[in-house]
This record gives C-alpha cells, structure tokens and sequence, in this order.
C-alpha cells in the first residue's frame, strides 16, 4: 500500500511489469484493496482484471505487505453450481411427479365419484319407472 493506493508487487497475468500497476484503497470490491484493508479476510470479490475471485489473505510479519491467494470462483465453485444444478433439477422433477401424482388422483376420485353418482341416479330412476 503507498498512500491511498493499493500496488501489485508480482507481475500480473498480461505481462506488466511488478509495482507499476496500481489501485485506489477505496475500491474494496478490489480482492487486493480489501486484503489491504482488512486482512486475514477470506470473501468474494474481483480481481484487477474484473473477473469473480475467491480470496484469502494474509498480513506479513516482516514486512508491511499482505500477500493473496485468488482462485477463479467460476473454476472453484464449477462442481458446487453443478450439484446445485443436478439437486434444483432433481427436485423440480419430483416436484411435477407429485404434481401429475395429485392430478391423476383427484382426476380418478372424481370419475369414481361420478360413477357412483351415476349408478345411484339410475337405480332411484328404475324405482321410479317401477312406481
């Protein structure tokens, strides 16, 4: 950190050269200015480049730095969206299977009950007839 900005001291990934590229503090949705700002911290943020991190730092004793541990969040949480994929669309399956179950019951209920309603009407019609 110098001053109010935050100061990459590894080279970055499109090949700048250490120290020259540099952030305001102010930008905690930054992992590098977040880290500076509050160390020891594990959390969600993005990177200088503006794509989703997982970051975890951590103070250096010997030196007024904080060093960083990023992982793409998209490449770690890649097996945690797919189970949330697979269970969301296990359980809207048999959210429809229950669904089509109660439909069906009620469709069957009603046509017994129908049924029976029929039979009654035709035996009081045939008492009638034979009155």
């Amino acid at each position: 950190m110098h001053g109010k900005q935050v100061i990459y001291l590894s080279p970055t990934s499109n090949d700048s050269v250490p120290t020259r590229k540099s952030f305001p503090l102010d930008r905690l949705e930054l992992a590098a200015a977040s880290a500076v700002s509050m160390p020891g911290q594990f959390g969600r943020f993005h990177n200088y480049q503006g794509r989703e991190v997982l970051a975890s730092s951590q103070p250096l004793r010997s030196v007024p730095w904080v060093l960083i541990q990023a992982v793409d969040a998209r490449e770690a949480l890649l097996e945690s969206s797919r189970h949330r994929r697979f269970l969301i669309t296990s359980f809207t399956l048999l959210l429809f299977c229950i669904a089509a179950t109660l439909v069906v019951a009620w469709w069957h209920g009603s046509s017994v009950r129908a049924i029976h309603d029929a039979d009654a009407l035709r035996s009081k019609t045939l008492e009638l007839q034979k009155q």
